[in-house]
C-alpha cells in the first residue's frame, strides 16, 4: 500500500522547474551584470542600453528576490509542506505578472492570461 505522504510525480516535475527558476533567477543577477561590465567596444550603443539596464540594482534584486520565491516554493512542493499550494499560487501569480511586464501582455497585443 502507498505512503499518504508520497508525492506525486506531477508535484515533483513542478519542484524541479521551480528549482531550476531559482537557478535561472541567480544566473540572472550575475550574468547581465557580468555582461555589463565586459562589453566589447564595439556593441552598439542600443545593446548596450539593453545590457546596462538588466544589470542595473533593481534588476538584479528583483531577480534574487524571484531566485528566493522560487526555491522556497521547490523546497515546500519536495518536502510536500502544508503551505505548498500557497507556494504555487504565489509562484504563479509571480509569473503572471513578469509575463505581463516583459511585453507580451494584453497593453502589448499578447493575449491575457486569468487566475
Amino acid at each position: 500500500m502507498p505512503d499518504s505522504r508520497t508525492r506525486p510525480l506531477g508535484l515533483s516535475i513542478i519542484a524541479v522547474l521551480l528549482a531550476l527558476l531559482a537557478i535561472s533567477g541567480l544566473l540572472n543577477a550575475f550574468l547581465w551584470s557580468r555582461l555589463s561590465a565586459t562589453m566589447p567596444p564595439e556593441a552598439s550603443a542600443q545593446l548596450r542600453a539593453v545590457v546596462n539596464t538588466l544589470a542595473s540594482p533593481v534588476v538584479s534584486a528583483a531577480a534574487i528576490f524571484y531566485a528566493v520565491t522560487a526555491l522556497c516554493a521547490a523546497l515546500g512542493v519536495w518536502k510536500m509542506r502544508a503551505w505548498a499550494p500557497l507556494a504555487i499560487s504565489v509562484g504563479a501569480r509571480r509569473l503572471h505578472l513578469r509575463w505581463r511586464l516583459s511585453g507580451a501582455g494584453p497593453a502589448h497585443g499578447g493575449g491575457t492570461i486569468r487566475f
